[in-house]
């Protein structure tokens, strides 16, 4: 009689850095997919781990529905908390580097320190996927989260292949992007420090640039909303309300795409 040969389960204790495990989304939210490795082993994958394509990664929910099976690498185990994250990039170490070189740092013997310190191993030319945290006004450029509890700096110079006025209006924050370390060290302070740049001939990209427009649009809503409910309290008829709001909206667009174009073509 014949006997069926068991297939051992992933253990924890048993796995390591690197290794190519197949899991069940058992859950997911805005940072995190839970993938069921194991009936009593599960493990967690960051947003940022998923990709470094910025539309795959405003498209995390949707990309990891329940109960698809998803191939996928181990990034690090804690044993003490029982811990286990996951990566989808091809290495836990991520070997998926810019095609530019980049300018030997001084300090580079604070890096072991810098991963030991974050738990997170970066090296400088590694390409990752980030998130805008912060636009700091003026030239002070972006902080871009790189990692669960690791941010990064890109410099005003480092947004875009292009010289134009004032750089980082064109993000805004939870932007995902794809940015590329330039420098991985420690500030004046001890803390980690990463820069960071988006710039597509170095390997980066901005993702979706932010115009402004749903801000303009969601500007003249509110007043034609205002001005709406003020003619209202007048107990004017409805079709002359449709009609002085639909005016005003026109107006105002008027007057903003009339603005932009002063502001364009004259040279001052």
């Amino acid at each position: 009689m014949g006997t069926a040969k068991s297939r051992n389960l992933p253990i924890l204790t048993e796995l390591t850095t690197g290794q190519v495990l197949t899991a069940y989304v058992q859950e997911v939210t805005e940072e995190w997919a839970w993938l069921l490795v194991a009936p009593h082993l599960r493990g967690r994958l960051f947003v940022l781990d998923s990709s470094t394509n910025p539309k795959e990664l405003a498209k995390f929910q949707d990309r990891f529905k329940v109960g698809t099976a998803v191939s996928c690498r181990v990034k690090s185990i804690d044993l003490e908390k029982g811990a286990l994250d996951l990566t989808l990039k091809s290495t836990a170490t991520n070997t998926n580097k810019a095609e530019f070189e980049v300018p030997q740092i001084d300090n580079q013997h604070l890096l072991t320190g810098v991963a030991s310190a974050i738990g997170v191993e970066i090296e400088k030319g590694d390409i990752l996927g980030g998130r805008v945290a912060r636009v700091n006004p003026g030239v002070g450029g972006l902080s871009v989260q790189i990692a669960p509890s690791l941010f990064g700096r890109v410099h005003v110079t480092h947004l875009s292949d292009f010289w134009q006025d004032y750089p980082a209006t064109g993000f805004k924050e939870g932007q995902f992007v794809t940015c590329v370390v330039l420098e991985v060290g420690k500030s004046l302070s001890g803390r980690p420090q990463v820069d960071l740049t988006l710039r597509p001939t170095l390997g980066g990209s901005p993702g979706t640039v932010f115009d402004g427009s749903d801000k303009i649009t969601s500007r003249f809503a509110d007043h034609t909303q205002t001005l709406h409910q003020e003619l209202v309290c007048y107990d004017f008829p409805l079709v002359i309300l449709h009609t002085v709001s639909l005016f005003y909206l026109h107006l105002l667009c008027m007057l903003e795409v009339g603005c932009f174009a002063y502001n364009t073509l004259l040279p001052w």
